[in-house]
């Protein structure tokens, strides 16, 4: 339905949370959740891509979804803004606006998604 959510968080700000915790005395041998704290849902992104692509495409919402996949996914990051006071810099949607704009200087390859969403089929991990 679309309504399922995950964590999105730049990459940039993935990096910076990864070596504060290389260069921080308080990160020695403790695990941390890097993300954005915040779900967001996967038909939010899918409106946000249609938007910045200035597309008139519908959204088709197939409801089925793999095996074993969880309905919320987003990361709990008290734990390494307490200890290593990481902030992320990039919202979601200036993230997304990045990332759609280096996709465009990108060169375009085969699209294998029918061919990976039919091996998936064929093994029952789609329902």
């Amino acid at each position: 339905d679309g309504l399922e959510s995950r964590d999105f968080i730049y990459i940039d700000d993935v990096v910076d949370a990864t070596v504060k915790a290389l260069q921080s005395e308080k990160s020695n041998n403790q695990i941390f959740n890097v993300g954005s704290g915040e779900a967001t849902s996967v038909i939010s992104v899918a409106e946000k891509l249609k938007e910045l692509y200035q597309s008139n495409i519908n959204i088709k919402v197939i409801h089925k979804f793999r095996l074993g996949d969880i309905r919320h996914n987003y990361a709990d990051i008290s734990k390494i803004n307490l200890a290593l006071d990481v902030t992320n810099k990039i919202s979601f949607p200036e993230g997304l606006y990045h990332f759609v704009e280096w996709v465009r200087d990108q060169k375009i390859n085969r699209d294998n998604y029918l061919e990976s969403y039919k091996k998936l089929e064929n093994k029952g991990l789609i329902r």
